[in-house]
């Protein structure tokens, strides 16, 4: 299983255009110790942990794109292994090799591990965690709090989207009455965190999330299907882009992965009630934070890639109830029903991965078509704006260009078209008469109608509007001097 997991993420593991947040990490990588841990509070909305860890591999191995997505690659191999250890325990070796081939042929899984982001990593130690819970609580033994208290850390250092778990893990423990165990392991999860605490408030605080998307009637539909088989598939979400299908056909494409997930449930209900019960609030209750925090806020708290650290959790769920399936018709034949069941699975899975590779439609944010196109339209004294600002170190992977560049980045605190117009004065006063062209590079999310004001506040230094292309998220538009 693990050979092929690997085949799958190899595939994508060079020829992967890179995106905005790929560029940021490693710019924020090759920065020094002290610095990260200084300033990262103030820039970014996730701890430092997996910077931190990208830091030491680049400087060992290197810092070309496919050395550090290898970093990734490794972590989610990882997540399928530990995945196939904690299905195994909680039902049994068949259970363990099906959760653990779910996780292998999720889209988003083997895109997670083709990233140069923190979520593989996080998939992989949130399992870890949780396997190690069930463990501490069986031999409640203090070596193994405090091992499981380590893995609390190291979630909470990786991403702060992993606090619900650890608040369905806390729920699980109360309802299981192991207060000394569940002290021990906090105190020890405290103690690695100490060194952190002092900048949570202001991470968390000024890092506000003004451009999320708004709050769909789908979302948790949408968000099972991707836990399930992946998304990228009849119009449900990809990874960095979401087509978007009528939700009236959503149930009926999530219907047999809720019955299976639902007879898993009942067949590890049967097995080991403690388990299965530490299993749905895994889920359950990271994704009803999620779901509440973004009714409240209007608009998503969380992207599908930022939960898919839950992921193994439907995974193992779905793999009892192809296996229970088999169990359950006695008169046929057992290797028939599970290749049947499995069948089923693959019949989404297969297609969603061809999506994850062969479909424009699917792979967002084309920094390396958008490069290509302005290296061959580039011409000496051309003046490359980029909106948002983000989207110069992506370009820069492909093609410096070698003349004037200008990077203009929204405040996140003032989000708004009114707050940004300064500087789109200041950028059109840096324009000279020998700047003939001006090129855009626009890359959301900005706020609405900036970029027409954008574009008028050059045309006022006596440009024209040329011709505009859109690589799938990133659009490169061309303006003339009269």
């Amino acid at each position: 299983m693990c050979l092929l997991a690997l085949s799958l993420r190899l595939e994508l593991l060079s020829v992967r255009t890179v995106w905005h947040d790929e560029a940021y990490s490693l710019e924020v990588a090759q920065r020094p110790v002290a610095h990260i841990w200084a300033n990262l509070s103030r820039d970014d909305p996730h701890p430092p942990g997996y910077y931190l860890m990208l830091r030491l591999w680049t400087q060992a191995f290197g810092k070309d794109l496919v050395t550090a997505r290898t970093l990734s690659l490794l972590w989610g191999l990882s997540a399928v292994l530990l995945t196939w250890g904690f299905g195994r325990r909680l039902g049994g070796p068949a259970v363990g090799v099906a959760a653990a081939a779910l996780v292998a042929f999720n889209p988003f899984q083997i895109y997670n591990s083709n990233e140069i982001r923190m979520y593989a990593p996080l998939t992989a130690v949130s399992v870890l965690s949780t396997w190690a819970l069930v463990r501490a609580e069986e031999r409640d033994r203090a070596v193994d709090w405090i091992l499981y208290g380590a893995t609390i850390a190291g979630m909470l250092y990786l991403s702060y989207y992993a606090g619900p778990l650890l608040v369905a893990h806390g729920v699980w423990m109360a309802l299981r009455r192991r207060w000394r165990g569940g002290v021990l392991s906090a105190a020890t999860a405290l103690l690695l965190y100490l060194p952190w605490l002092p900048a949570l408030r202001q991470s968390l605080l000024a890092n506000p999330i003004p451009y999320r998307d708004p709050m769909r009637p789908t979302y948790v539909l949408e968000l099972f299907a991707v836990h399930a088989f992946g998304g990228h598939l009849l119009g449900m979400p990809g990874y960095l882009r979401w087509p978007g299908l009528e939700w009236t056909y959503q149930p009926l494409l999530v219907f047999p992965f809720a019955v299976l997930a639902a007879a898993g449930v009942e067949d590890l209900w049967r097995r080991d009630r403690a388990g299965c019960g530490l299993l749905c609030l895994s889920w359950a209750l990271p994704v009803a934070t999620f779901v509440l925090a973004s009714l409240v806020l209007r608009r998503e708290a969380a992207y599908f890639y930022h939960l898919m650290y839950l992921q193994p959790f439907v995974a193992v769920a779905l793999g009892a109830g192809i296996v229970g399936l088999r169990e359950a018709v006695q008169r046929a034949s057992p290797f028939l029903v599970s290749a049947v069941a499995a069948a089923g699975v693959l019949l989404f899975l297969w297609p969603a991965i061809d999506n994850l590779q062969g479909n424009p439609a699917y792979q967002g944010y084309r920094y390396d078509l958008a490069a290509s196109y302005l290296r061959r339209q580039y011409r000496p004294g051309d003046v490359v704006v980029y909106y948002m600002g983000g989207a110069q170190r992506a370009i820069h992977q492909y093609f410096d260009p070698p003349g004037p560049e200008v990077a203009i980045g929204a405040d996140r605190y003032r989000w708004s078209r009114k707050a940004v117009q300064p500087r789109f004065r200041e950028v059109a006063d840096l324009l000279k008469p020998g700047h003939r062209r001006v090129w855009l590079v626009l890359v959301p999310p900005v706020p609405d109608g900036s970029v027409e004001d954008l574009v008028q506040a050059i045309e006022t230094k006596g440009y024209r509007r040329g011709p505009i292309h859109d690589f799938n998220g990133i659009r490169v538009g061309l303006l003339v001097r009269r």
